[in-house]
């Protein structure tokens, strides 16, 4: 009745009404956020107390609710003067704001547009440094920004030490990381002088992420738990993300799997919906190294635009399009690979260098794959057009991919990238000589380059007792084939065999269907003593599956779901579609229907 009332009024009568109101509410000593939204609504241009009290509310509101916030922080800048000291700080932390509600374009679109006006050194680049810190934008974009404010004339030393904490930063996000060790290099003293806390602690974060690219992963821990100390004990996404990488790096995968579900909760906490998205991506590249597909699948598939191919290929989302196409591979979903090709292209052809190292990757492990050497030197000769000595991404990759880089130099006849990809594994096991996996590494790709079946034994040896079981399944298939050339028949078949076991248990159709068609080869039908799940019904359905079903049966929401089970909404959301396609239904009611049929002959286990 209300709202029938308002709107029966002219204009600026219910502007006048919505003003009085928010004073009323102001004068009776109401929180910002209660006003907040009358005055927006009500004030007009230069209003000094109506854009005061809508910047405390941006500010409250942020860490709650990011997208409200922002459109409150355009309000304000609305209503701001143009020689408001606060308009540069406000139009910095706006377009955070919508970098945190996953709106990245409209933020730096809002930032370009808020540097178009008359401003201050300091104010300049205090936009520029909100660009700077947007994951989604691409990192050469962030790292022009960077430069930009640190040719600035003015700028203050605490301004130009954080700017130069964050070029180095994004220079290593953007793979350039020669650049990257020379900033972190030349710049240390002035960060230090500066003697400012955020400016410190990101140039120490860039640091221990160097240390964890150079393969120094001791070091790169030590330096992540001293930032981490100084930072006042907050959970920064991009220390604990780099933290994740390394211990799963260093065989403590169910630490680093862990740390995204801290992650995770935080930023659904904070509403922070670029970070829920990030942090399954991080999550789902932790389960693919667990040999949990069918999880990894929903967790990466979920977070990636994979059905549209408009959509481009953001830095940050360049290992997780690597780890799901890697995921497609082996439990055989052709739909799911080529997309994820196509988006590797993309990549390959548009892209800072380290975005073009994962897309060629990916399309080299594809064309292997698919017995096309060709594809492979393709996408290797594109990578190499532009001068880059890396082939493996120097950033969120996988520490054991040596072994494969040796498969694929093999496949297309480099001796010398053969030879190179060993050396590289030997160095990192080197640094790190306790860390099973990278001995397993190193032996698995001494086993390819020169067919040594007792190198491939030691691989999987060590594979066995490392938590990696897709690179424990391969060492042994290679081993298999390795005996059966060397006429030790029954040897092979055995290791044979127990790559299709652990291929089967991780549900890798497509390496079952491989190991499998080479033991027909050898005159052998090989019975799993763990039958495949079936691919419908609902016996097809995983453990995750089921306690999603369930939850939804009683009434969840999948935002509810998410929260129950540690999970991104897009994840709950991916695990019902598949759900859904194994049961041959469509509608939440059915889902019900079949759960409640199901359970009431089978009560779950409580």
């Amino acid at each position: 009745v209300r709202e029938a009332v308002l709107e029966t009024l002219p204009e600026s009568a219910r502007r006048a009404l919505q003003r009085q109101a928010a004073d009323v509410l102001m004068a009776s000593g109401a929180y910002p956020l209660e006003v907040a939204n009358l005055l927006a609504a009500s004030a007009e241009p230069g209003d000094d107390v109506a854009v005061a009290a809508i910047r405390r509310a941006v500010h409250d509101l942020g860490p709650s609710d990011p997208g409200a916030a922002a459109d409150l922080g355009r309000r304000a800048l609305d209503l701001s003067a143009l020689d408001d000291p606060h308009r540069a700080e406000l139009a910095a932390e706006t377009a955070l704001l919508l970098f945190a509600a996953d709106r990245a374009a409209d933020g730096q679109a809002f930032a370009d547009a808020a540097l178009k006006g008359a401003l201050a050194p300091d104010q300049q680049a205090e936009i520029l440094l909100s660009i700077a810190q947007m994951y989604p934008v691409s990192a050469d974009v962030r790292v022009a920004n960077g430069r930009a404010a640190l040719d600035l004339a003015g700028v203050s030393p605490a301004l130009r030490a954080r700017h130069l904490a964050w070029l180095s930063h994004n220079l290593l996000g953007a793979g350039r990381v020669a650049e990257a060790r020379d900033v972190i290099s030349s710049s240390a003293r002035d960060v230090r002088a500066a003697d400012d806390d955020a400016a410190t602690f990101r140039m120490a974060v860039a640091a221990a992420t160097l240390a964890g690219i150079d393969g120094r992963y001791a070091s790169a821990l030590t330096q992540l738990e001293h930032a981490s100390s100084s930072g006042a004990g907050r959970f920064d996404p991009s220390l604990e993300v780099t933290r994740s990488d390394v211990l799963a790096a260093t065989d403590r995968i169910d630490e680093a799997l862990q740390l995204t579900v801290d992650g995770l909760t935080v930023a659904q906490h904070d509403r922070h919906a670029y970070a829920i998205r990030a942090w399954e991506q991080y999550r789902g590249r932790r389960l693919l190294e667990l040999g949990r597909l069918s999880d990894a699948a929903a967790a990466l598939e979920g977070t990636l635009a994979v059905d549209s191919l408009e959509q481009p290929v953001h830095g940050a989302d360049a290992p997780a399009v690597v780890a799901l196409g890697r995921t497609a591979l082996h439990v055989g979903d052709d739909r799911l690979a080529r997309r994820c090709r196509q988006m590797a292209q993309s990549m390959l052809d548009d892209g800072p260098p380290e975005v073009r190292r994962h897309g060629a990757w990916l399309l080299m492990l594809q064309a292997i794959a698919g017995s096309d050497p060709g594809g492979a030197r393709t996408a290797l000769d594109a990578l190499s057009e532009d001068g880059s000595v890396a082939i493996l991404p120097q950033l969120r990759s996988d520490p054991v991919d040596e072994a494969q880089l040796v498969r694929v130099a093999l496949a297309i006849g480099d001796e010398t990238l053969a030879e190179s990809a060993v050396r590289a594994a030997e160095h990192r096991h080197e640094l790190n000589p306790d860390v099973r996996s990278l001995a397993a590494t190193v032996a698995h790709a001494r086993g390819l380059r020169f067919e040594d079946v007792g190198e491939l034994a030691t691989a999987t040896e060590l594979f066995a007792a490392a938590p990696r079981p897709l690179a424990h399944a391969s060492a042994l298939e290679d081993l298999g084939r390795c005996q059966v050339l060397r006429d030790e028949r029954a040897a092979g078949i055995e290791s044979l065999g127990a790559a299709l076991e652990i291929y089967a248990r991780c549900g890798a159709a497509w390496d079952v269907a491989r190991v499998r068609s080479r033991l027909r080869a050898l005159g052998i039908r090989r019975r799993l003593t763990q039958p495949a799940r079936p691919a419908r019904g609902w016996a097809g359905l995983t453990e995750s599956e089921l306690r999603v079903v369930r939850l939804v049966a009683e009434g969840l929401t999948n935002r509810d779901v998410a929260a129950r089970m540690f999970l991104s909404p897009h994840t709950v959301g991916m695990h019902l579609r598949h759900s859904f396609a194994k049961l041959g239904i469509n509608s939440r009611v059915e889902l019900t229907r079949i759960v409640l049929a199901h359970d009431t002959r089978n009560p779950p286990p409580t």
